[in-house]
């Protein structure tokens, strides 16, 4: 309970003191598959937002944080929403999904479940199912404190589909509701270098890699998200560069 609040602040801080927490939790008691579960997910966080210098070491504790947990969080649609949300950032997507649908089996007012399952439609290319299910997820919890994400997967549903003014605006509101986020600034930065409009992407891409130095173009292309979605992994890797990302 102690761990949970950190698990949606979304910077490298707040995510560093869930995993001391959660680790804690798993030493009184090593059977508590929610425990394990929220675990994967803190892992896998440093992999996405390139938090962690050792991105394929991390990315193998949190699928043994995964193993750890199934078998323990059948009936815990929370857990089972942190191991698929885990997994989808790991590149599992079809093994997320099935967690996710189990998830939503048990709790079809889940929020996050919602929101993790219209990621994993992102990372699949199945941009209108994504959609349904951010817009599903906000109408179930517009006050979430995890709104700024859902927000997030639908100004992605909008850039893919080529609507990039439109996705623009609300990476903006995001942002500037929600300033200790950094990560929108990556979409940002790309985003708008893409539109035409380099002076807002430049200043983006500084205010990025203020907050995140070792962040590069090679780094995001490594990204196991990326695995499905290739044509816009190579759009955002160019919006990037327009933006003055260092590629290595």
């Amino acid at each position: 309970m102690r761990a949970y609040p950190k698990l949606w602040g979304q910077n490298k801080e707040d995510n560093k003191q869930a995993f001391a927490l959660l680790k804690e939790a798993i030493a009184i008691d090593p059977t508590y598959g929610r425990a394990h579960a929220l675990l994967a997910w803190c892992q896998a966080l440093n992999v996405t937002y390139v938090w962690t210098k050792t991105p394929e070491e991390e990315l193998q504790n949190a699928l043994s944080a995964v193993d750890a947990a199934a078998g323990l969080i059948d009936d815990d649609p929370t857990a089972l929403t942190a191991v698929g949300g885990a997994l989808s950032h790991c590149g599992d997507q079809e093994r997320a999904a099935a967690f996710l649908e189990k998830a939503l089996a048990l709790d079809p007012n889940n929020a996050w479940a919602w929101t993790r399952f219209g990621w994993v439609g992102l990372y699949m290319g199945e941009i209108d199912r994504a959609t349904e299910r951010f817009e599903r997820a906000l109408t179930l919890s517009p006050a979430d404190p995890f709104a700024f994400n859902m927000r997030m997967g639908i100004a992605l549903s909008l850039a893919m589909a080529g609507s990039l003014s439109k996705a623009l605006a609300v990476v903006r509101e995001v942002i500037n509701k929600y300033p200790e986020v950094t990560w929108p600034y990556r979409h940002l930065a790309a985003l708008s270098a893409l539109s035409g409009d380099l002076k807002t992407a430049r200043r983006a891409a500084q205010k990025l890699l203020v907050a995140q130095p070792d962040f590069t173009i090679e780094r995001f292309r490594a990204l196991p998200t990326g695995q499905n979605i290739p044509h816009w992994v190579d759009q955002m890797s160019e919006g990037l560069r327009l933006a003055g990302v260092p590629e290595r």
